[in-house]
């Protein structure tokens, strides 16, 4: 049985990676039978924002009083309104007699993204766990996804073997529909970084992200039917490289990291990290909420540890621009 070359880890997002937060609310108190009519009562004040993941009621086991001792069934917490909103005086005013005394609870102040996340932060107050689509549907690569990823990073590699100097990046960009087909039909464009040639700009991703529009470019010259054309081609997004996946052998920089977002480009798969100048690891690029397109990205990390697939590569010259 043959090893796998790499060990590939999804990156996560911002989100994943955050810290517990919290921000104030007021509760009450009160029977489990009142809760319709607290809950009727909050709609009048200030509503909750961003706190859609916050369950407005949680039980309690606390009597209500010490003559009375009833089971935790029989009460409850509810959240009223964020203390930002309003001071304690004007919410008692706006309450009906009788009622125990306003508490001050802190909740988590953001959803919880990941299984860890909701464990820890419910403990806190109760919160609804309702990951992001995108990351219910990620799962790890099965065996034959493994081997395309396997197949594209070799050819990547062999790109890099092209480079001349010292920025040494090799690049493969290849249709995921095609990724078990010959490598001939999945490969959409490959190449490596040719800085050396005077061209300060021809990062390895940059110079194939060209190659895919020169690609695009002839396939348009041909007999190409008016609604496809109209349809931005056969993927149907109507940018270059929408839905495709990009192997680099280094992490990309923030300018290539760039280029990918602005090409709508499917997913990353990056072997060397670069913590100096890395897109990735130094600011999200491919999950950062300011831009309006993210991609999932992985990391292939070398079988048995060998190579720089965890570390940065040594630092380039002071005058050598960040590799992509």
């Amino acid at each position: 049985m043959t090893l796998p070359a790499y060990s590939i880890d999804r990156v996560p997002i911002e989100e994943e990676q955050q810290k517990l937060t919290t921000t104030s609310v007021y509760t009450v108190r009160v029977p489990v039978q009142q809760t319709s009519s607290m809950l009727k009562l909050s709609q009048r004040l200030p509503p909750l924002t961003n706190l859609a993941h916050i369950k407005r009621v949680r039980p309690t086991a606390t009597p209500l009083s010490l003559e009375e001792q009833p089971t935790a069934a029989q009460l409850v917490d509810v959240v009223l309104c964020q203390c930002a909103k309003i001071t304690l005086k004007e919410l008692q005013e706006k309450l009906p007699a009788g009622l125990l005394p306003v508490q001050t609870h802190e909740v988590p102040a953001a959803m919880p993204y990941t299984r860890a996340q909701f464990d820890e932060w419910k403990r806190l107050w109760p919160v609804t766990f309702r990951p992001p689509l995108q990351l219910r549907e990620l799962q790890n690569l099965d065996p034959k996804e493994q081997a395309y990823v396997e197949r594209m990073m070799r050819l990547a590699q062999e790109q890099r073997e092209l480079c001349v100097g010292a920025s040494r990046v090799g690049v493969v960009v290849a249709d995921p529909r095609q990724s078990h087909e010959a490598e001939a039909a999945a490969v959409v464009a490959r190449a490596h970084d040719t800085r050396e040639r005077g061209n300060p700009l021809r990062h390895a991703v940059m110079h194939c992200i060209g190659l895919v529009a020169d690609a695009e470019v002839h396939r348009r010259k041909r007999s190409l039917p008016d609604k496809e054309e109209e349809e931005g081609g056969e993927r149907g997004e109507g940018y270059l490289c929408a839905g495709l996946d990009v192997f680099s052998t280094k992490e990309p920089c923030v300018m290539c990291c760039m280029a990918l977002v602005h090409s709508r480009v499917g997913r990353l798969f990056f072997v060397d990290r670069d913590a100096a100048a890395g897109g990735i690891s130094r600011y999200a690029m491919h999950a950062r909420k300011a831009l309006n397109h993210h991609f999932t990205t992985y990391h292939c990390r070398p079988a048995g540890g060998s190579g720089s697939g965890s570390e940065s590569e040594p630092e380039p010259a002071a005058d050598a621009a960040p590799e992509a």
